[in-house]
């Protein structure tokens, strides 16, 4: 990967509070921005093939601070494409409807997320790569009637 985007994806981490992983790194710390910078490659070109489009988490970090910093957390970078994918829709206005784990000691595991979009589709994201279970960490909850409510996907606040 170029200089250019190895700056450009350090600027948008130090924007979302993530700066912290840049010094756990080290020497490491080029070698794992272009592995990084990859992933992000990928998570594009599963979102074009499924939705038609191309997600722009940089230009999100611009335009909305707060969203754009919710996709650059550590958690999400290493979700699956699949779950970026399911993140970049919840803050586009998406809402989860359903959640489902079934999880068997270390021998099984899967993770499904229903999805509700503004204009009325669901969208259905299914994994069984335990990192996408970072997603949980980020989701907003709220109590409606005394009932949970999962509403949004936030970054984490640090100390």
């Amino acid at each position: 990967m170029s200089t250019l985007e190895r700056t450009t994806l350090r600027k948008a981490l130090a924007a979302a509070g993530e700066a912290w992983i840049l010094e756990h790194w080290g020497e490491r710390a080029d070698e794992e921005l272009d592995r990084m910078l990859g992933q992000l490659t990928a998570f594009y070109e599963v979102y074009a093939e499924r939705f038609g489009e191309r997600p722009d988490p940089f230009r999100l970090l611009e335009d909305n601070p707060l969203k754009g910093a919710a996709f650059f957390q550590i958690d999400t970078l290493r979700l699956s494409d699949a779950f970026k994918c399911a993140v970049w829709r919840i803050l586009l206005g998406a809402d989860v409807q359903s959640i489902s784990l079934d999880v068997v000691g270390r021998r099984h595991m899967r993770f499904r997320l229903e999805l509700a979009t503004p204009y009325g589709a669901t969208e259905i994201f299914d994994s069984q790569d335990p990192s996408d279970f970072r997603l949980l960490r980020h989701l907003g909850t709220v109590l409606v009637k005394g009932k949970l409510d999962l509403q949004g996907y936030y970054a984490l606040k640090r100390a």
